[in-house]
């Protein structure tokens, strides 16, 4: 208990520019797409991300390609509207590759941030209301999926406080009674 009264609060202090430091060392070196990866690597909290955005990128270029954006032009909006700097990045390769005559299926392949459901949905490229149809679907079925990870992330992460909680008072009470024994 001396040794925390003492030093607790430069523990604290510490850990928490420790944190902090990491995080902005990550985001300047190895930049935002990088950073986003790294918490879509997150246990249920990163699938809730990449569905999200996922369910944003397809119900975007559905509406783009509706309203007859170009191609290439509406894969580059879509990127720059979802709000996750990896698929951003995906997106502006998938939108060169198109530019330069790939089929949009075959130019998604070599890039592994569009999952096998968004790759299948590419194949009606040619059949423009299919592929209407197919990407809002699949924005349909990757809300769904981010539905279901957030209330998943909920109900997992309750007992993780409650623990967390019973925890940290009985590390207190224990250091508070320790001197007395």
């Amino acid at each position: 208990s001396d040794v925390w009264t003492s030093y607790g609060l430069w523990l604290v202090l510490g850990a928490a520019s420790a944190v902090f430091s990491l995080w902005l060392i990550l985001r300047l070196v190895a930049g935002r797409p990088l950073v986003r990866r790294l918490l879509c690597m997150v246990p249920l909290f990163g699938t809730v991300l990449r569905c999200s955005a996922l369910s944003g990128f397809c119900r975007m270029l559905a509406l783009l390609i509706e309203y007859d954006v170009p191609l290439a032009e509406g894969i580059r909006l879509t990127g720059g509207s979802v709000g996750d700097a990896d698929l951003e990045l995906a997106c502006g390769q998938l939108a060169d590759n198109v530019e330069r005559g790939v089929s949009l299926q075959q130019a998604a392949l070599t890039i592994r941030q569009f999952p096998p459901m968004v790759l299948q949905v590419f194949r009606w490229e040619d059949q423009r209301d299919a592929l209407i149809d197919s990407l809002r679907a699949a924005g349909e079925v990757y809300e769904a999926r981010a539905d279901v990870a957030g209330r998943t992330f909920v109900a997992v992460m309750e007992p993780i406080a409650i623990f967390g909680v019973a925890f940290s008072v009985g590390i207190f009470l224990s250091l508070m009674f320790s001197p007395m024994v």
